[in-house]
């Protein structure tokens, strides 16, 4: 596998996932794989797409479930869910676009964009941030200045919880 990041500590986030509806949709990333098998993917899709092989079966078990293909890349799936979620918002679709991201994509400009465009917006969105405490290789106190990673989306006007 070319990479491979584990999810090990993040089974919390799974409630989350088990409260949205089929029609809701999901956007994960490579570390939390755990939300797309929580929604149905089969492993087999999963491992498909890890080992780069995203054959059409494996795609379509992913979009047939509304769980969108994992990013890589830091953060650089937040934009594309706001922008799910706007299109759903416009087109009087009442669902829900959850977003799920690690810590470490609280310092990209992707989450930063993200959350102001859906506060302006009022985008229908949950932006859930699982801090396992490590962003690969920075430690928190490396990545923010503020106490808990919630603070950033006040700063944004949009309400935050942590959960533990």
């Amino acid at each position: 596998m070319p990479l491979y990041i584990s999810s090990a500590g993040q089974e919390g986030v799974l409630a989350s996932v088990l409260t949205l509806k089929p029609e809701d949709a999901r956007l994960f990333y490579a570390r939390s794989h755990e939300e797309a098998l929580a929604s149905g993917v089969k492993v087999k899709s999963l491992f498909d797409i890890f080992f780069g092989n995203p054959c059409l079966d494996s795609i379509k078990d992913f979009l047939q479930k509304n769980v969108g293909l994992p990013h890589s890349l830091v953060g650089s799936h937040l934009p594309h869910a706001v922008g799910y979620a706007w299109a759903a918002k416009i087109l009087g679709k009442k669902i829900i676009v959850a977003a799920y991201f690690g810590e470490g994509a609280t310092a990209t400009c992707d989450f930063h964009s993200a959350l102001n465009f859906s506060s302006i917006h009022k985008i229908p969105i949950l932006f859930a941030c699982i801090n396992n405490g490590w962003a690969i290789s920075t430690p928190p106190q490396l990545e923010t200045a503020t106490s808990s990673f919630a603070q950033k989306a006040l700063g944004y006007g949009i309400s935050a919880s942590i959960v533990d």
